[in-house]
């Protein structure tokens, strides 16, 4: 095991390990609570964090000890997520 130090991007500071943090210390009990709202990792990577939707949700399973199905329920709901809520910085300009 990484021991969570591993980056789930490279060129970004947030870990693996915080995932668990926030499940065990913060009580995070979604992906969507963890991607957007806790981590604001979503508002960082944007569409680049879709590859690692599954990755990210197998981490939550495990350290709140969720199901498998459980676990793909709260992938799809990260990935409607952000296919209802992505911006792309040139459409933010226009969007006011």
């Amino acid at each position: 095991a990484d021991g969570g130090m591993e980056r789930i991007l490279p060129d970004l500071p947030v870990r693996w390990g915080e995932v668990d943090w926030m499940a065990h210390e913060e009580m995070a009990l979604t992906l969507v609570d963890v991607a957007v709202r806790r981590s604001q990792l979503y508002y960082v990577t944007g569409d680049r964090l879709l590859p690692l939707v599954d990755a990210l949700a197998h981490r939550l399973a495990v350290a709140c000890g969720f199901t498998a199905e459980r676990a793909r329920a709260q992938a799809d709901e990260l990935r409607a997520y952000i296919a209802g809520h992505h911006v792309a910085p040139r459409e933010a300009a226009h969007a006011a």
